[in-house]
């Protein structure tokens, strides 16, 4: 053994599994170009799109839906919490006034 080299390092061993690759993209045969496993796009061979699927265009589109309705629900919830802020104000008026205070006494038959 030469001097100030050091042994090979085994591989570590675990009892877990082999961790799962993500899957390859199918090539299209005869094309040159790749199909996403998850969007089903096209894709060069470099990876760049060449042809948006119907899948993708769909997710996309309802990325933007929801993004939409989102911040329409949250101006929604916003109003709600006024109007109910304006009311717990007007209840804290009315039990605070000298009107209700000579109702609570008083017994109507």
């Amino acid at each position: 053994m030469a001097t100030g080299s050091t042994p090979p390092v085994p591989a570590l061993r675990t009892n877990e599994p082999e961790p799962s690759l993500a899957p390859a993209s199918a090539r299209v045969p005869g094309s040159g170009y790749l199909i996403c496993d998850f969007c089903e796009c096209k894709l060069t061979k470099t990876g760049e799109a060449y042809e948006i699927s119907e899948k993708a265009r769909n997710f996309r589109d309802d990325k933007e839906k929801h993004g939409k309705a989102v911040t329409k629900l949250e101006e929604e919830i916003s109003n709600l919490r006024a109007q109910l802020a304006a009311k717990d104000a007007e209840i804290a008026t009315l039990k605070g006034s000298p009107t209700s205070e000579r109702k609570r006494g008083v017994i109507i038959r």
